[in-house]
């Protein structure tokens, strides 16, 4: 028996749920790109984008976070003895679907660290991680003693920088790393023309000197005297 329909009706997490623990292959399409994913008993063991086979978990798993948010395209599932479905991985459905759903719900929320914000690992800091977040830390962990932001930890992870972002964010909750702060003496970045402060000198846009109709209508203002010389001035004046 098929299962078929579009994703605009059925979202792909029910979608695939529907599947069960049943034998074949999933395949889905978003022009100009066919994807299936090969299931046996409720295992993910394989995924192919037009014919090509993701051999990376960490790969597998970022096509699972982009997956689980899509909202138009086609599927069909199709039975198939379990000799026929192969594949590099055995990665329960429903656990990947979860890690998937957890990513938008947190990406929704925008409280992850920016793609470019720098972490740090904490030494002596050892926490259970779970499978897949495990990988992560082993691939970035070398990186991460040096400083590294989610962006600069794609290439050596794997991971997109959606769920690179998500992995730091898991990472700095369980205490494993931290943002990476300004080293006392660094120099901070210079202000922008408009954060400046308004007793600042800003340049004149047509040089150091200023017009004389620039200071019509504006009146000095005088300091006024210290007390003491206020009180020899009236005394002066008194006794002449």
């Amino acid at each position: 028996m098929a299962i078929f329909g579009s994703f605009d009706e059925i979202p792909p997490a029910e979608a695939l749920t529907a599947t069960g623990a049943a034998n074949g292959v999933f395949s889905f399409r978003r022009p100009p790109h066919l994807h299936e994913l090969f299931l046996r008993g409720g295992l993910v063991v394989g995924w192919k984008e037009d014919g090509q086979l993701v051999e990376d978990i960490m790969q597998l798993h970022a096509h699972f976070a982009e997956l689980v948010s899509v909202r138009d395209g086609t599927f069909q599932f199709r039975r198939a003895p379990a000799e026929q479905v192969s594949g590099p991985f055995e990665v329960p459905l429903r656990h990947i679907l979860a890690s998937g759903l957890a990513h938008q719900e947190e990406m929704s929320q925008s409280e992850l660290p920016g793609p470019l914000t720098v972490f740090e690992r904490i030494e002596h800091r050892d926490a259970w991680l779970g499978e897949e977040l495990q990988v992560f830390w082993e691939r970035a962990e070398t990186r991460l003693r040096h400083g590294a932001s989610a962006a600069s930890l794609v290439e050596v992870t794997g991971a997109s920088v959606g769920k690179a972002q998500q992995y730091l964010q898991r990472l700095r909750l369980v205490g494993m790393v931290r943002v990476r702060r300004l080293a006392p003496g660094t120099p901070a970045r210079p202000r922008p023309p408009e954060a400046r402060a308004s007793w600042e000198a800003t340049p004149h846009p047509e040089g150091d000197s200023i017009s004389r109709a620039d200071l019509t209508g504006i009146r000095p203002v005088v300091p006024s005297k210290p007390l003491v010389r206020r009180l020899m001035d009236g005394l002066a004046r008194w006794f002449r």
